[in-house]
């Protein structure tokens, strides 16, 4: 039985098909928010803070040795978490 799709990573992916994102930009882009979403214990996104945000990043810096973090995991998971349309 296939898992029923979230309301919110939904809502991003038709936002960035809106936005003529490529499709494997979408994947790529979900992927990171679920990662995200897992590591803080299946939270959504916007019971977070920057804090969440800041701690998922240091700990991709860190633990994962991934450098170079794209503006989207900065920029886009903060603003989807305050019901911004960025």
């Amino acid at each position: 039985m296939p898992s029923t799709p979230s309301p919110f990573l939904e809502s991003i992916s038709r936002l960035m098909t809106v936005r003529r994102y490529s499709k494997r930009t979408i994947e790529a882009y979900l992927y990171w928010v679920k990662y995200f979403i897992i590591f803080h214990k299946k939270r959504h996104p916007s019971e977070m803070s920057g804090l969440e945000v800041e701690q998922f990043l240091t700990h991709l810096a860190v633990e994962r040795k991934i450098v170079q973090i794209t503006r989207f995991l900065q920029d886009i998971i903060p603003a989807f978490a305050e019901g911004i349309d960025v």
